[in-house]
């Protein structure tokens, strides 16, 4: 059961969310052609122990990083390493932070450099947007995560894309019956 949150521990989440979104947004507008993932990865750590908070991905057994950056097709998770950006890549910024003892967590995709003259990948980041938004509309009282699951879903196969089944619910939930 997912434990009710206090009116205090809202306003952290709050605190802490604008503050990951700060730091989110200045590594997005750094990710420009040339710029090494490793140097995003560096500034992730400084800024996130500026803002007062601990990156609450390195609580993960041996996962020594602030962020996941994904390139171009991978999916999630991506570790940060040693690659310059490139005109025309896709990346995902994944950057997770504790403040005040509660986690906040996020991600972002965007294009570097120009991306105008592949269709698909401005459909692929429209269809993005759109799911984000059809999700946030689903996440209602009374709603249950399949049912924002599926309001992502619903967007991302209209547009002509596909969800990655192994990292849907049903694949998760498998995952952890079979290992509690």
């Amino acid at each position: 059961m997912i434990p009710v949150k206090t009116s205090q521990d809202i306003e952290f989440m709050r605190a802490g969310g604008e503050k990951l979104g700060g730091i989110c947004e200045e590594l997005l507008s750094m990710s420009a052609v040339g710029v090494n993932l490793l140097d995003l990865e560096k500034y992730a750590k400084r800024r996130v122990q500026e803002e007062g908070g601990q990156p609450s991905f390195t609580t993960v057994e041996e996962y020594p990083f602030v962020t996941c950056l994904c390139i171009n097709d991978e999916v999630v998770h991506g570790i940060p390493r040693d690659y310059r950006l490139k005109n025309g890549d896709i990346l995902t910024v994944d950057i997770g932070m504790i403040y005040k003892g509660l986690h906040t967590d996020m991600a972002w995709t965007v294009c570097v450099g120009d991306c105008t003259a592949d269709g698909k990948k401005t459909r692929f980041l429209a269809a993005g947007k759109d799911a984000l938004k059809n999700a946030i509309k689903a996440g209602v009282a009374g709603n249950r995560v399949g049912n924002i699951s599926k309001a992502i879903q619903d967007v991302i196969e209209g547009a002509g894309f596909s969800v990655v089944k192994d990292l849907s619910a049903t694949a998760w939930g498998g995952y952890f019956t079979k290992n509690r």
